[in-house]
């Protein structure tokens, strides 16, 4: 495909995965330093580190992936592509004149 620069699609998910791979820092860290509390059975910070592994890690796999389609349309989405599913995800619940109305106030055509 003769596409033009769409290396946005590349931005926000690099964002996500480093802000995703910063989130497993203090998640290791807690889990380091409260595991011998929680194997004595006391209370324990471990369980917050360890749910912001699991964070960390879904939001790295999410991003990874994001990141991998956003190289593969690099060389298969033109911009015009790009310019036509932005005016649509903008106009959604607007009439053709551009008023904002709720979905159940709109008619429908017979």
């Amino acid at each position: 495909c003769g596409s033009q620069n769409v290396g946005r699609l590349k931005i926000k998910p690099l964002i996500y995965l480093v802000m995703s791979l910063l989130l497993a820092i203090p998640g290791v860290f807690l889990t380091i330093e409260g595991w011998p509390a929680l194997s004595n059975g006391e209370s324990s910070w471990a369980p917050v580190g360890i749910i912001l592994l699991g964070f960390a890690f879904i939001g790295s796999i999410f991003s990874a992936e994001r990141m991998r389609q956003g190289i593969k349309a690099h060389g298969c989405v033109q911009l015009k592509d790009l310019e036509v599913m932005k005016a649509i995800h903008q106009s959604r619940g607007r009439l053709p004149g551009g008023q904002k109305v709720a979905p159940e106030k709109v008619q429908e055509k017979e």
